[in-house]
């Protein structure tokens, strides 16, 4: 199993252990529970969490970088491959977050566990429904 790319549904449910993911997630996310498979959060995805918490639109904790590390995953950077990939990208919706984690997970090699719909629904074998 390659190493996973979480996004900010799948990394807020597996910090609170919810049954959504934690405890039962999808056949094809059950690779998640081996402790040996890297899991990433981008800076993308903590970003969109954070800007979400200050316009209210999100119960999200305040240490969540803190949290996501005793957790165990592992930070990934934007970098600038990841940008310069955007165009390969082609979303309906047009969410920058969204993008940028596709992009992220198509050049860094790395499945995407997801619950979003609008991901799951493209063209991307790399894209995994994180819910049950």
């Amino acid at each position: 199993m390659n190493a996973l790319l979480l996004d900010s549904h799948a990394a807020l449910w597996a910090l609170e252990d919810s049954a959504r993911f934690g405890t039962r997630p999808s056949p094809d996310a059950r690779p998640m529970l081996d402790p040996t498979t890297t899991s990433y959060v981008s800076a993308a995805t903590t970003w969109e969490l954070q800007l979400k918490r200050g316009l209210g639109k999100l119960d999200c904790p305040a240490d969540l970088e803190r949290l996501l590390l005793v957790a165990g995953f592992s930070q990934l950077p934007i970098r600038y491959r990841d940008t310069q990939a955007l165009d390969q990208v082609v979303l309906a919706h047009r969410d920058p977050f969204d993008g940028i984690l596709l992009t992220q997970a198509m050049v860094e090699g790395l499945t995407l566990l997801t619950a979003d719909n609008a991901l799951l629904d493209g063209s991307w074998n790399f894209a995994l429904d994180a819910r049950p």
